[in-house]
């Protein structure tokens, strides 16, 4: 995803780029539903088949089974955080993701601190949280109508809402490629045939 609309984005084509995104995320959450379908067929037919694979420990696989669950019920939001993230990285929206993960972590810290008596469940509960709520911050910039990817929006400086609006104080925008008003010929180098 992030080469892609990183290409589409130089070219100055932002509908490019928003399509791209948009099938990447649907391939993305595909291939996570059938991973999710996968984990819970084989925690149905045969519970211990996945997490031997890890151990034989039967007291390791006793706590494990919750967790197998947990993992199948991830897969598809795994598959939309790491395109997403692949998006806003591919859009340049470095500052965007970092706050967004910083507030994941606060959040799924947060959630660990009260569960923390629950021991290794809690782990990934907490992880399952933490990727909701990177999905969810994602899902937002991706929609929101002054995003890096909007194609409602004109040419230039993003004038977002919200939370568009917190984070362009700290400069979010420069995904927007600039015009370069003299024509100069830009250097051509070996790789660029690849």
């Amino acid at each position: 995803a992030q080469g892609l609309v990183a290409d589409a984005l130089g070219r100055g084509d932002r509908l490019l780029g928003r399509e791209l995104s948009q099938l990447l995320i649907k391939w993305g959450v595909a291939l996570g539903g059938v991973l999710a379908v996968f984990y819970a067929t084989a925690q149905i037919l045969q519970p211990d088949v996945l997490p031997r694979f890890f151990t034989e420990d039967q007291g390791i696989l006793d706590k494990v089974h919750p967790i197998v669950w947990l993992i199948a019920i991830m897969q598809p939001i795994n598959g939309l955080v790491n395109v997403g993230g692949g998006v806003l990285q591919g859009a340049q929206d470095f500052t965007y993701q970092v706050l967004t993960m910083g507030l994941s972590a606060l959040f799924a810290g947060s959630l660990f601190f009260l569960l923390r008596d629950e021991g290794l469940t809690a782990v990934w509960e907490t992880l399952l949280a933490f990727q909701v709520m990177r999905a969810i911050l994602f899902a937002y910039r991706f929609v929101e109508p002054q995003g890096p990817l909007s194609v409602a929006q004109e040419p230039g400086p993003a004038k977002g809402v919200l939370a568009g609006s917190v984070f362009r104080a700290w400069g979010h925008d420069k995904n927007v490629p600039k015009k370069n008003k003299k024509n100069k010929k830009k250097k051509r180098y070996w790789f660029n045939d690849l």
